[in-house]
C-alpha cells in the first residue's frame, strides 16, 4: 500500500476487508486523507493513486495501527506541508 502511495498506480489486496481486525485495513484509511482512493469489495480492498493528485498533509492518531508508523512516515517525508503523526494511547 504505500508503495502505490509513493509510486501511483492500483493494488488490489485480498482478503483484507473494511471489517478486518489487522491494522491494514484500518491503514487504508489514513491513506485516504492523503489522497488516495479506497474500494472496499468483498474479497478485499483496491487502492488506487493517481500522480497528478499531489499528496495532502495530515495529522494522524496511530495509536491502533503502530506497525504502520514508519511506512507512513516515509509517505510523508515526499508529502509538502506539515503532517503529524500521533500515537495517542
Amino acid at each position: 500500500m504505500g508503495f502505490i502511495a509513493l509510486n501511483g498506480g492500483v493494488v488490489r489486496v485480498k482478503n483484507l476487508t473494511d471489517d478486518s481486525v489487522q491494522g491494514d485495513s484500518r491503514f487504508a484509511t489514513q491513506l485516504e486523507k492523503l489522497g488516495l482512493k479506497a474500494s472496499y469489495e468483498k474479497d478485499g480492498i483496491v487502492l488506487t493513486r493517481d500522480l497528478d493528485v499531489p499528496l495532502k498533509a495530515v495529522d494522524v492518531n496511530l495509536k491502533d495501527q503502530t506497525d504502520c508508523f514508519m511506512t507512513l512516515a516515509v509517505i510523508l517525508s515526499q508529502v509538502e506541508g506539515i503532517s503529524y503523526i500521533r500515537v495517542n494511547l
